[in-house]
């Protein structure tokens, strides 16, 4: 809890310090993108979890220092999340090979607040290369779980039986509201548009059941991002 109230102040004084407004706006835009998101910590089964692609969109600031160094406060709606994938296999009695593939997925929308600290590199009046690190917190606005099985029947490597279980979505109530962590990519500005690569380190388990399992967000984001 210390931690976290640590990165809020830390995020609060990034984002109004009268020192880094002093030094203007550069640049006020728009951005959005792909996320691909899993989780990690101990309690994680890596060898059936994927990557789930999600959506990532919102606006940002940028704050220059001097001619290497900016500050970019972002707000940002993005959804991470999982998939979990598993199969069994096997013969049944009469022969047939049968498979049964469960698929589960968490949906987690946040809203978020990164304070970026940019270093820029200019190549020429029209193209800069940056990389940036810092802390983002996030508040959980909607948590979701899906879950669906499909069997399956070959005879000779060829499908004759297909069965959709259903699909089972609820909403997931055992998820923190707050998540925080930090950020840390490069990018490519040119002109108006930038196009950043950036990935998300959750720092606390996300999980809030009894069972305190140690899992956390992890994403990998590409952004295109314009100013206006």
């Amino acid at each position: 809890m210390e931690l976290r109230k640590i990165m809020l102040i830390a995020l609060l004084m990034a984002a109004f310090s009268s020192d880094v407004i002093a030094q203007g706006i550069t640049n006020i835009g728009f951005k959005g993108g792909l996320n691909f998101s899993t989780y990690i910590g101990d309690d994680v089964d890596e060898e059936n979890i994927v990557l789930k692609k999600n959506l990532a969109f919102g606006c940002f600031v940028n704050y220059e220092i001097n001619t290497f160094f900016s500050i970019q406060p972002e707000l940002l709606f993005t959804v991470k999340g999982f998939k979990y994938l598993r199969e069994e296999t096997w013969y049944d009695d009469d022969g047939y090979y049968r498979i049964a593939r469960n698929i589960s997925t968490r949906d987690l929308s946040y809203l978020e607040i990164p304070i970026l600290t940019k270093l820029n590199i200019s190549l020429n009046n029209n193209v800069k290369l940056n990389t940036f690190f810092g802390p983002a917190l996030a508040y959980n606005v909607k948590a979701t779980y899906d879950l669906s099985v499909v069997y399956k029947t070959y005879e000779d490597s060829e499908l004759i039986f297909e069965e959709s279980a259903g699909v089972y979505n609820q909403d997931l109530e055992n998820i923190k509201s707050i998540d925080y962590g930090l950020i840390f990519g490069f990018g490519i500005e040119l002109g108006k548009f930038f196009i950043d690569t950036r990935y998300y380190m959750g720092l606390e388990s996300i999980d809030n059941s009894s069972e305190n399992w140690d899992l956390k967000n992890s994403v990998i984001s590409i952004m295109l991002s314009i100013s206006i």
